[in-house]
């Protein structure tokens, strides 16, 4: 107990470090808080990108599930390759509007483009119920890790981790956030190869686990569908397309925008697909495997990677793993805690304010406010309902919502058919039928919340968009006329 405390303790004073000279060299602008001046190069816009989408839902939920259902889970990972059609589609273009015209988020860019706040302020709702999941998910971890390692009450390590992030982002903005996330991707790609090898080492090598895998786990462990009846084709095609939506979140656009340059978001999408392609197809099946053959009857497989590190690794390597644990889960934390923070700030508080004119260093000062309230809505959440439910499905249900991006995102890059009250009314359809199909409905037809919604959002913008007037000409030729030319589009 007190090794791991003394390591957690000992990596949180670098955050913390890193924390403070973010702050020192982060001027109070929006420019600079939000998106670090737009000058991240591609090592650390892509380190900090690949730990951002690396949470307690790689590290724990995954596994958890890998575990229980088998191969139908494995051809979830499927989903590394659906990321292009967010780089091929969408990554480009935002980049080149965001730098022409200085948008900080991607609700700038969608009421200048429409000519409403409308959408804006309907992006900001999106942004808080993705955001906020998946916050609580990397809470949720956190509190599991220091239940198990340190022996403390579940939400005294939720309390403790939301601190910490909340320290560092609120201080330094993106600088401070990017920074640490570049040790953290490190460290929860390390802890995952650590688990992976001594699972390998107790089972006795990857031949002797498949071996023993097809003797002593049952058969539907191998087939689809699998265990239940969910986990046939339909639902792990549909699950697969629900993680597109973190991709198109209004939340990863920002990052996208504070790219030096758009190689440094090509170079990041190989990076994620050549590195995490490996861990999700060999180390996930491995842990959830073999952890299997070692751990036949756990009552809570999201806690099967804790017990290996607990029980199958030597004390520090055990610690090494529960650090990158916590990395994960602080690196996923802090990325959606700050630029949530600034959505709700730039894109639900100022178009409501009768002015809409509020001084940048007042804009940051606001959004470290909305941070700690953030923090604390997050924490309510977590103790609600988070911790009884499978991190791997909160996880979708969260990306869900920012799948519902996608018809606005269209419309701005692709289609200039697509109008404001098509865009807005698709949004609110998305939204709800991403909310009756999980929390009412769950799953109808085995297909996953998040398609249901993005189904709905797209017969309702069509619907609406034929019905309405589309986008002023000016506005066409702003947006598309202006990709045409550095796109050749």
């Amino acid at each position: 107990m007190w090794a791991f405390l003394i390591s957690a303790f000992a990596y949180w004073a670098i955050l913390f470090f890193l924390g403070y000279m973010g702050y020192k060299k982060t001027l109070p602008t929006a420019t600079e808080y939000f998106l670090a001046g737009r000058a991240l190069g591609p090592f650390v816009i892509g380190l900090a990108m690949l730990a951002s989408v690396q949470s307690a839902w790689l590290m724990l939920g995954h596994q958890g599930l890998q575990y229980t259902v088998g191969l139908p889970y494995t051809l979830y990972f499927s989903h590394m390759f659906v990321m292009l059609f967010a780089l091929l589609t969408f990554y480009r273009p935002l980049w080149h509007l965001s730098h022409k015209y200085g948008y900080v988020t991607v609700g700038e860019a969608v009421s200048d483009y429409f000519g409403s706040r409308i959408p804006r302020i309907l992006i900001a709702i999106l942004a808080i119920f993705y955001g906020i999941g998946y916050i609580a998910i990397q809470l949720v971890g956190a509190g599991l890790v220091f239940e198990k390692f340190a022996g403390w009450p579940f939400w005294a390590g939720a309390v403790a981790m939301s601190i910490v992030v909340g320290f560092y982002v609120i201080a330094g903005g993106w600088r401070s956030t990017a920074w640490t996330d570049c040790l953290q991707g490190i460290l929860l790609v390390l802890g995952m190869f650590l688990l992976a090898g001594a699972v390998l080492w107790h089972v006795g090598g990857w031949e002797v686990m498949w071996d023993r895998a097809l003797k002593e786990l049952p058969a539907k462990y191998f087939e689809v569908p699998g265990g239940a009846v969910a986990w046939g084709l339909p639902f792990i095609f549909t699950l697969t397309l629900s993680t597109v939506g973190i991709y198109t979140s209004p939340q990863y656009s920002m990052q996208i925008f504070s790219a030096k340059s758009f190689k440094a978001i090509r170079l990041f999408v190989w990076i994620v697909i050549s590195i995490a392609c490996f861990y999700y197809f060999f180390n996930t099946v491995v842990i959830g495997m073999g952890g299997r053959l070692l751990f036949p009857n756990l009552a809570k497989p999201d806690m099967l990677p804790v017990f290996i590190a607990t029980e199958k690794m030597p004390l520090p390597l055990g610690i090494m793993y529960a650090i990158g644990l916590l990395a994960a889960m602080n690196s996923t934390a802090d990325i959606y805690l700050l630029f949530t923070s600034g959505i709700i700030m730039r894109d639900l508080v100022m178009p409501l304010m009768p002015t809409r004119s509020i001084p940048e260093k007042r804009q940051v000062l606001y959004t470290r406010i909305i941070g700690i309230l953030l923090i604390v809505l997050t924490i309510v959440m977590v103790f609600w309902r988070a911790a009884y439910e499978y991190i791997a499905l909160f996880g979708p249900l969260a990306s869900g919502y920012g799948l519902q991006m996608v018809p606005v995102l269209l419309a701005m890059t692709r289609t200039p058919r697509i109008t404001m009250a098509g865009a807005s009314a698709g949004l609110i359809a998305g939204m709800i039928a991403t909310t009756l199909t999980y929390y009412v409905w769950m799953y109808p037809l085995s297909i996953h919340c998040s398609v249901w919604g993005l189904i709905f959002n797209f017969i309702v913008c069509a619907i609406v968009s034929l019905l309405t007037k589309p986008p002023e000409p000016d506005k066409i030729k702003k947006f598309h006329g202006y990709l045409e030319e550095v796109m050749g589009k």
